[in-house]
């Protein structure tokens, strides 16, 4: 059985359906935390994110960005002062599935080199749809990640 969405999703899932929405996801965590994580995934970096903003505001008309992070304080920082930019912050981990919702209800996304993150615009296929995904998805540099996003996502 589908667990229901809670009220303050239900709210937060009319105002991206209402916007030309993009989903931003950063994943911080285990990515930062755990030395053996880190070497391997590495997180990526503002001016990855910084890129993306970039290439999506020439693809899109529009744009109103909903920031998904593990870490919303760093992103509060660094994306603060844009003003198209809404950090969600009503879930926790223990109910991380109502973010992959609303992430997946977004029209375009910007991922970062996770699963949740792919899987997010993986499931969120609109019609004109632009995923930017990181171009360096393993930090380790020992992996072919090549075949990992469909051909049609912007990597950068």
């Amino acid at each position: 059985m589908r667990t229901p969405a809670t009220i303050e999703n239900l709210e937060m899932l009319r105002r991206i359906e209402s916007e030309n929405a993009v989903c931003i996801h950063v994943r911080r965590g285990d990515y930062i935390s755990n030395p053996e994580t880190e070497r391997v995934h590495g997180a990526c970096s503002i001016d990855y994110y910084r890129s993306a903003l970039v290439a999506l505001r020439e693809r899109t008309d529009h744009p109103r960005f909903f920031v998904f992070s593990d870490d919303p304080g760093w992103a509060r920082a660094e994306f603060g002062s844009e003003g198209s930019i809404t950090v969600v912050e009503i879930n926790g981990a223990d109910r991380n599935y109502e973010d992959l919702r609303l992430m997946s209800s977004c029209r375009h996304h910007v991922i970062a080199n996770s699963t949740f993150s792919w899987w997010g615009a993986w499931l969120g296929a609109h019609a004109g749809q632009v995923v930017v995904a990181p171009k360096t998805w393993f930090a380790s540099g020992d992996r072919d990640s090549r075949d990992i996003c469909p051909a049609s996502w912007l990597r950068v």
